[in-house]
């Protein structure tokens, strides 16, 4: 046999292949609540090991992938939760995303499994998506994604928009889950919110809003901003988040809608990704914007330019841009009606 000496290392494409593997790893650590276990004490493997039922030699395995991941420490014997997993992975924490990795792996595997087909497809996997944003599960979930920095820091710097403490209404497009309505609200004692999202949300997310504590400041309103009219209300503010993507093709006639319903000197907030000088890598850019278009939309990334023509083209000024999560390429934009 004549076999030719390679040119090139094969192993890039290996490691991509094995990163798949730590994906699964981590969610299934979640799954058995390990994460849980080792905030509430420090563990040796075999310790472990009894309390999950799992094989000693084999979860020890398992440790040293999360440890080369940053999600547990090795300290003698003992291993215990790393900052990142205390903060993130255990289930009592405020700001635990356990829920949210779940939902992201079931995408990603639908998406995984369906690349050939859809690369073949001109046309919007949203019929299926859309049902899946009214169930409780995928709420709860898309919730959590959204506690890891840029909600709080879009709340933050809406807070401090000139004329925020007399805001009396607003309404949140695409607002789903509510808790940008919510923790607004909180920062303003006379707002009150309309979650204005498709018809099958609007019911979950009432009655999320409901159970926290807001059912008297916030309310919904069901359509569908492609071929729909926001309600028949004067805004202070209208916000999306990781909304405004899907009307990329229609981006003017949205513009339009959100102004006919702001008051004047009212204010329109976009956040969602951008690229130009986030620092997002380039694999984790590239792997986003191909799930985008296998979804049949432009683009998951809008930037901060493109807004400003468009909304200068509409009636909107005073515009501003600040990174909410430069390291995720969050872009929190906002924009005056003059």
């Amino acid at each position: 046999m004549n076999i030719p000496f390679p040119n090139e290392s094969f192993t890039p494409v290996t490691d991509i292949i094995l990163q798949s593997i730590t994906a699964q790893a981590i969610l299934e650590s979640i799954k058995v609540k390990m994460f849980d276990i080792l905030e509430s004490q420090d563990c040796s493997v075999e310790e472990l090991a009894k309390k999950l039922g799992f094989i000693p030699y084999k979860l020890d395995s398992l440790m040293e992938l999360l440890k080369e991941n940053g999600l547990v420490i090795k300290n003698g014997e003992k291993i215990s939760n790393s900052k990142l997993s205390s903060e993130f992975l255990v289930s009592t924490a405020p700001l635990y995303q356990g829920l949210a990795v779940m939902l992201s792996m079931e995408f990603r595997e639908n998406v995984n499994e369906s690349i050939g087909e859809w690369l073949k497809k001109d046309v919007k996997e949203r019929k299926s998506t859309d049902e899946k944003w009214s169930t409780q599960k995928a709420m709860e979930g898309t919730a959590q994604e959204a506690l890891t920095g840029g909600l709080q820091r879009t709340v933050e710097i809406i807070s401090k928009l000139p004329g925020f403490s007399s805001f009396k209404l607003m309404g949140d497009l695409g607002g789903n889950h509510g808790t940008y309505t919510m923790s607004l609200l909180d920062k303003n004692p006379d707002l009150s919110g309309i979650i204005c999202d498709l018809p099958n949300v609007i019911d979950v997310a009432e009655k999320r809003c409901e159970q926290m504590g807001y059912g008297g400041r916030v309310k919904g309103y069901g359509f569908d901003v492609h071929t729909g009219e926001l309600p028949d209300e004067k805004f202070d503010l209208i916000l999306t988040s990781h909304f405004l993507y899907c009307c990329q093709d229609n981006l003017e006639s949205v513009f339009q809608k959100i102004n006919h319903s702001l008051v004047t000197g009212g204010w329109f907030v976009a956040h969602h990704y951008a690229k130009q000088d986030s620092e997002m890598s380039g694999k984790t850019v590239a792997a986003l914007e191909l799930m985008t278009r296998l979804c049949g939309y432009h683009s998951h990334f809008i930037e901060g330019d493109v807004l400003e023509t468009k909304l200068s083209a509409n009636g909107f000024g005073n515009f501003q841009q600040q990174w909410t999560d430069e390291s995720s390429g969050l872009l929190f934009f906002a924009a005056q009606k003059v």
